[in-house]
């Protein structure tokens, strides 16, 4: 069933302000109205309703959407209805700049009515050169080019054509395939590689011999077997013990105990270590004796300390005297902060009672400002500013209050009278300002004693605090005292302590002295043995045994180096001659491959061949067959079609607007425009041969040839004010030319018209005339207050009742 448009509500859009309901079903619809009425907001409103969008208002503002509301609303809407379709209606909002609801057309659709469907005014002036405006940087990729193209129906023609355009040349073959060419090549590449490779042969060979000299003296010393693998895996199960590394730490461990030796040999063994030991128990019995007496009282005071200095430091721990140092230090500086906060709580006490003294003289005195003001305050200023307005209105001596004649009264004169009576009100009121003024000083100075009491205030410790700090400066003082007598005490226990540890030092280094003697004996004799060199005996000396297993260790450790360095060569030996064999046989694997690769690609290359003379055959037919679609739609279909339309609404027109077409077999469709003589010949583009009226006929019926030439989707067609600089033949024609379309085509036409004389005589003209027909004229105005009016009025056929 053929769509049909039937209703169409507007609120608060564009210009239009109010609502408004127009009805659509009829075959063709009138709308009028002077300039800023509202017809093209109609007509906007409609492609918003049926797209989702306003393409063509968009085309002048990115932004459009912001601006899409009547300036007096908060809000647009718009509902239509249709007959005929899937959905019969839809509503669509417009608030905050932002476009909600749900188009009634579809994707495809949407274009195709955007497209084909509706001309609007901003448009039609300008259609021709934004139709054939580049999309991109190529110049035939414009929307008429598109259009063209589509109706052709020749994506797959033409994809097939450039497809095989490559396979004309040789050169364009090589640039899709890099294996095309290289069958011509690879034989003499080839040639080059055998060479090198023979060449490679012989010096590899050269170098395999050299290598085999070298490793048979290596194989022979280490007992390695013929095959190269096998003595590679040999070759990694490691050293023989001992390593290198156990020799290694054979001799550092020797040259150790003959420096140990030789440093013994050189201290004076001549001293009495029951001497010593003697002068250590004398060392032990005085510090303990320290630690018993002064040092106990000094570790009790720090001790008290503990639970007011938790990190104090402990005098068993660490020197005695610096112990109490610091301890003294801690008590000194806690004493001063304690007495600074009692000075300071003091001080702010005695500063509460002065501040106190000046807080109540600046209450007594906003007291007695208050009283002041109350007694010269009332109605004085405005009793003032009231005479004061009078003095201009005595013109006598007569009182315009009271009426009363001050000419009766001796020596009084009214305008003198009122004059200082103003001057003593005005007076009064500057009193009272000068009052006020004071109140708020005093006021001021009072927040400010108020405030420095609270500061001070703030510093007073509690009473609580007060006692507590006496009592710990008390105790600390009394620390501090005793610190102070335990000086010296503590200085003669530090250097007790101290003699006490050389003591203990000195006796222990000579203990350890005395055994060293025999433990280096008893070292070399464990070395001997495990060496497997003859003991040391108790009648060979010390550093004879030192030098013997000295000289046998570094023996050992030169041979094993040179069995080791043996090890090393004869593996990267072996290695190399491994790798030597693995890289011959990838060689000769590589070349049979190459020649198998030369073979199949001279194979390819004779397919190819053949496969081009196909393409080059196919693409010659598809070309043909392409130049004569494109010659029989553009001269049968649409020149045909614009040509008829144009000729109807321009008849003394004698150049007709055309599509030109291709110059040459082959070349890309690129739809341009021309222009033809009736009695023959092409001339230049529509722009610099038609006027500036039948210009604009040229790119209406341009539009329309367009929506005729294909299928209609859409049966609609929304004209915003077409006829532009056209004169009285052309508009009746084109009134014939809409009553066709309605009537022959089956289009539903909406058409907004700005002049009054041509919406008469359309209406005249576009009348129905046969039963079932029918037009709808709407006429769009404004009141004073800019709301939208409107009125309908819908024609249907009437028999001539004057025939009948």
């Amino acid at each position: 069933m053929t769509l049909q448009l039937t209703e169409l509500v507007i609120s608060n859009f564009r210009s239009i302000k109010g609502q408004i309901s127009i009805p659509l079903d009829a075959p063709i619809v009138l709308i009028h109205g002077a300039n800023g009425a509202g017809k093209t907001s109609i007509a906007s409103a409609l492609e918003l309703a049926l797209t989702g969008d306003v393409a063509a208002l968009r085309r002048s503002d990115d932004d459009v959407q912001n601006h899409l509301v009547n300036r007096d609303a908060a809000s647009a809407e718009i509902e239509l209805r249709v007959a005929g379709g899937v959905r019969t209606e839809t509503r669509m909002t417009v608030a905050g700049g932002a476009i909600t609801g749900k188009a009634l057309l579809d994707t495809n659709r949407r274009t195709f009515f955007a497209d084909r469907c509706y001309l609007s005014q901003s448009t039609l002036g300008r259609l021709l050169d934004i139709y054939q405006a580049p999309a991109s940087r190529d110049p035939t990729n414009t929307p008429l080019t598109n259009f063209v193209k589509n109706l052709l129906g020749l994506d797959q023609l033409e994809a097939l054509i450039d497809g095989l355009h490559a396979a004309g040349h040789k050169a364009r073959m090589s640039k899709l395939s890099a294996d095309f060419d290289r069958a011509d090549q690879l034989q003499g590449r080839l040639e080059g590689e055998r060479r090198e490779h023979d060449a490679l042969e012989r010096q590899l060979a050269q170098e395999q011999a050299e290598l085999e000299t070298r490793l048979a003296p290596l194989r022979e010393a280490l007992k390695l077997p013929a095959d190269l693998d096998a003595a590679a895996q040999l070759l990694e199960l490691g050293e023989v013990a001992p390593s290198a590394a156990d020799l290694d730490a054979r001799v550092s461990s020797i040259v150790t105990l003959q420096r140990q030796w030789s440093e013994q040999a050189g201290n004076d063994a001549t001293f009495d270590l029951a001497a010593i030991e003697g002068e250590e128990a004398d060392a032990a019995v005085a510090a303990q004796a320290y630690r018993t007496g002064p040092g106990k009282r000094l570790g009790d005071t720090i001790t008290r300390l503990r639970s007011t200095f938790p990190d104090i430091a402990d005098p068993d721990q660490i020197d005695p005297e610096e112990a109490r140092k610091a301890a003294l230090a801690l008590v000194t500086s806690e004493l001063n902060r304690l007495e600074g906060a009692l000075a300071n709580t003091a001080k702010a006490s005695q500063s509460l009672g002065a501040t106190d003294q000046q807080i109540s003289q600046f209450r007594a005195r906003i007291s007695l400002l208050d009283n002041q003001v109350e007694t010269i305050s009332g109605d004085t200023a405005g009793l003032g500013q009231a005479l004061a307005a009078l003095l201009p209105h005595i013109h006598d001596e007569s009182c315009p209050v009271c009426l009363r004649d001050y000419s009766e009264v001796p020596g009084a004169d009214l305008r003198t009278h009122v004059t200082e009576e103003v001057a003593r009100l005005v007076g009064r009121s500057e009193q009272l300002r000068e009052l006020m003024a004071e109140r708020q000083r005093a006021q001021t100075e009072l927040a400010q004693a108020e405030r420095s009491r609270s500061s001070d205030a703030s510093r007073v410790l509690p009473q609580t605090d007060v006692t507590g700090h006496q009592q710990r400066i008390a105790l600390l003082r009394s620390t501090r005292s005793e610190l102070e007598t335990l000086a010296e005490d503590a200085r003669r226990g530090a250097t007790l302590l101290e003699a006490q540890t050389r003591a203990a030092t000195r006796t222990a280094q000579l203990r350890l002295q005395k055994s060293t003697g025999a433990e280096i004996r008893a070292s070399l004799e464990k070395l001997a043995r495990t060496m497997g060199v003859p003991e040391v005996t108790s009648s060979e000396t010390t550093d004879l045994a030192l030098a013997r297993l000295l000289s046998a260790a570094e023996a050992a450790q030169a041979a094993a180096r040179k069995i080791s360095e043996d090890r090393d060569t004869a593996s990267e030996i072996i290695a190399r001659l491994r790798l030597l064999a693995q890289q011959k046989t990838e060689r000769d694997r590589d070349a049979v491959q190459r020649k198998a690769r030369l073979s199949g690609l001279l194979e390819a290359q004779r397919t190819v061949k053949r496969e081009r003379d196909m393409a080059n055959a196919l693409r010659t037919a598809a070309s043909e067959a392409r130049t004569a679609i494109v010659g029989r739609v553009f001269n049968e279909r649409l020149n045909a079609i614009w040509s008829d339309l144009f000729v109807r609404l321009a008849p003394s027109e004698p150049f007709v607007p055309a599509f030109m077409l291709p110059k040459k077999d082959g070349e890309p469709v690129s739809a341009l425009l021309e222009t033809v003589h009736r009695e023959g010949g092409f001339y230049g583009r529509p722009g610099a041969m038609l006027s500036a009226g039948n210009l604009n006929t040229a790119a209406l019926t341009l539009f329309l040839s367009l929506h005729l030439s294909v299928t209609p989707e859409l049966p609609w067609l929304i004209l915003d004010d077409p006829v532009q600089s056209m004169d009285e033949l052309h508009i009746a024609q084109f009134a014939a030319l809409l009553r066709t379309l309605a009537k022959g085509e089956d289009r539903q036409i909406i058409i907004a018209i700005h002049e009054r004389q041509l919406f008469d005589y359309l209406t005249l003209e576009l009348s129905p005339a046969f039963r079932g027909d029918k037009l709808i004229t709407v006429e769009v105005s404004k009141t004073p207050e800019r709301s939208t009016q409107y009125k309908t009025n819908v024609l249907e056929f009437e028999a001539d009742r004057l025939v009948a």
